[in-house]
């Protein structure tokens, strides 16, 4: 059984490029990704700083080939099981926290914040909230706006 993770809290915040210069191994582009991300990002909202936005941006965004996203690399690494013992250090964090309990509580306070942002036809919408990207979604949706 994979625990939770934790003690990530305590570790110290590092810019965007810091911590993707860390993943360029596994994903050689995720460098112009970012770059890009952060070109979107110059005014973020919520008081986020530019790399905590860019940051979410870039785990949602469409990558080609798809299966090299941020997303299916986190995805494909918290699906091996592994001792704790052998994750890398380094503040490398590659589990996702089994939130079974919370699911419910998390999609109904992202359709809530989706329904008060964005105000046309969000019927359907938990596909945009299960990290698929917007654009993505939208490709199923046509008559979906996303926007204010």
């Amino acid at each position: 059984m994979l625990m939770p993770v934790s003690g990530y809290e305590d570790l110290p915040l590092v810019s965007l490029g810091h911590a993707v210069a860390q993943a360029i191994s596994l994903l050689p582009d995720i460098q112009k990704y970012a770059d890009v991300a952060k070109q979107n990002c110059k005014e973020p909202a919520g008081g986020l700083t530019i790399d905590e936005s860019a940051a979410i941006m870039l785990h949602t965004m469409n990558w080609k080939p798809i299966d090299k996203t941020l997303f299916s690399s986190i995805q494909w690494n918290s699906s091996i099981p592994c001792e704790e013992s052998e994750l890398p250090g380094d503040g490398a964090i590659q589990r996702k926290s089994p939130l079974d309990s919370t699911i419910e509580q998390t999609y109904a306070g992202a359709l809530s914040f989706l329904r008060r942002n964005y105000t046309r036809n969000l019927t359907n919408v938990d596909v945009a909230v299960t990290d698929i990207a917007l654009d993505l979604a939208t490709t199923y949706r046509p008559d979906a706006q996303f926007g204010p």
